[in-house]
């Protein structure tokens, strides 16, 4: 999107510009990437929510095995958003099961 409405193609410079930028992205092949990718849009969050006003069972697993998967990568120091992602599991499912972790 740009001022004049919806972008459908680029000029050359501007397409060499998108390209560069774009290839530096994760490479979202690995289990990780894939989560830290959904805890950036705050999945877990919705998983938890969507299960506690639903009672679906499938929200709650889904958000547990991307906890799983981000639970491993606690000891990095810029995981505050991994452990506030516990924190609101914590509060949501009242479940303790990562804060061993922690």
């Amino acid at each position: 999107m740009d001022a004049n409405g919806p972008i459908y193609t680029l000029e050359k410079t501007q397409d060499e510009t998108y390209r560069s930028f774009a290839g530096e992205g994760p490479d979202l092949t690995e289990q990780v990437s894939r989560a830290e990718n959904l805890l950036s849009s705050d999945a877990i969050t919705t998983f938890l929510r969507v299960w506690r006003n639903t009672g679906d069972h499938l929200f709650l697993d889904a958000g547990r095995v991307l906890l799983d998967i981000i639970a491993t990568q606690l000891y990095d120091p810029d995981a505050g958003s991994a452990a506030e992602a516990i924190r609101k599991y914590r509060q949501i499912v009242g479940d303790h099961r990562y804060d061993d972790r922690v």
